[in-house]
């Protein structure tokens, strides 16, 4: 495959990488864990206790372009 071709993407405004974080970092005291396991490791998200509808569209921005 020599040429990809985007038809539809998102553009999201403003869309800055994620910190880093370690993988075993414990969640904080406002903050929840959710362990995906997927067939070469875990999948780990820390999210905040309190995510607002606005967050989480910003969420499913990040996750659309990682996917």
């Amino acid at each position: 495959m020599s040429e990809v071709i985007i038809e539809n993407a998102v553009s999201p405004k403003n869309l800055t990488p994620p910190p880093e974080v370690a993988a075993e970092a414990e969640p904080r005291h406002s903050q929840r864990r959710a362990v995906f396991p997927v067939s070469e490791g875990d999948v780990t998200f820390l999210f905040p206790d309190d995510m607002t509808a606005e967050g989480l569209e910003e969420l499913e921005m990040y996750l659309y372009a990682f996917l």
